[in-house]
């Protein structure tokens, strides 16, 4: 699972409306973090406790979690850190989508931060079977990427957004999101995330991270864990995993390389830690994914 903070996950090699992934994992199952694009994560195995912001809802099996733009957000099983989530997330870039042809009030409602989806699409919601089937298919086209499969894409969007509109009062008017923390803490945050991506290669500590936020560390570490439910150490550390599994599959370099290019600075504690949070060791991954 790639994670990105503050940025979109899509670029100019990219240049479609729609991005799809997989959760396969146990316990911690996303990352905290933060994107531009709308995201709807349809739950296929499992319960997902998804925290954004200061709202924790609880995504059932079959059901479908939204996340609004900007939000901070991570999730986790509900029942323990054996029990298995598997899901399938779509991020939407819908300023991509805007055009001056296509003037949607929603989808411009939505890209700006005026409108909003609501937490959970429950089963009951009317038209959740097309708009869960829209899902799916934006999953496989997204995998298989035959010819052309950006025209589908964005014809998929229009039909999601077409059932969406058929519900009424379906998308919430909440223009101030920002309850939940002070501006003065969220930026804090936001700059905490961006030098742990900047540095995660370098031997960092919760010192240099709360220096660079103008913090005392235990204030810090308190702000952190609160916030974003991981400990400063955790989220390192996730980060460096991340970026480990990028290179393991976009590069042909040697575990022992990935273990030092990533901050880690013991083969065998980056082993260990890379099963602990995937399931499986690095060469195993790799050998997987071929």
């Amino acid at each position: 699972m790639k994670i990105k903070t503050n940025e979109n996950h899509f670029t100019k090699n990219n240049q479609h409306c729609i991005y799809a992934y997989t959760y396969n994992s146990k316990g911690s199952v996303i990352n905290c973090n933060w994107h531009k694009e709308q995201e709807l994560i349809y739950v296929e195995k499992g319960i997902l406790k998804l925290t954004v912001e200061d709202t924790v809802s609880i995504i059932h099996e079959g059901e479908i979690g939204c996340v609004n733009t900007g939000r901070m957000h991570y999730g986790t099983s509900l029942k323990n850190n054996s029990s298995e989530i598997k899901a399938i997330s779509i991020l939407i870039d819908l300023n991509f989508a805007i055009t001056k042809e296509n003037d949607n009030e929603y989808i411009k409602g939505l890209a700006l931060g005026l409108l909003n989806f609501p937490p959970v699409v429950k089963k009951t919601t009317k038209n959740f079977e097309q708009i869960k089937n829209d899902i799916l298919q934006i999953n496989e086209i997204t995998k298989n990427k035959n010819y052309q499969y950006e025209l589908k894409l964005r014809s998929l969007l229009f039909d999601l957004f077409y059932y969406f509109t058929q519900i009424p009062d379906f998308f919430s008017n909440q223009k101030d999101w920002d309850n939940a923390h002070s501006k003065e803490k969220r930026d804090r945050i936001f700059a905490a995330f961006d030098f742990i991506n900047k540095n995660f290669d370098e031997q960092i500590s919760i010192e240099d991270i709360s220096n660079h936020v103008k913090m005392k560390s235990n204030s810090f570490y308190k702000m952190f864990s609160s916030i974003t439910g991981v400990s400063p150490v955790k989220y390192l550390i996730n980060t460096r995993l991340s970026k480990a599994k990028e290179l393991l599959d976009n590069t042909d370099a040697s575990v022992t390389e990935i273990c030092f290019q990533t901050g880690f600075s013991n083969i065998s504690y980056f082993i260990k830690q890379f099963k602990m949070h995937y399931g499986n060791t690095p060469n195993n991954y790799r050998l997987s994914t071929k």
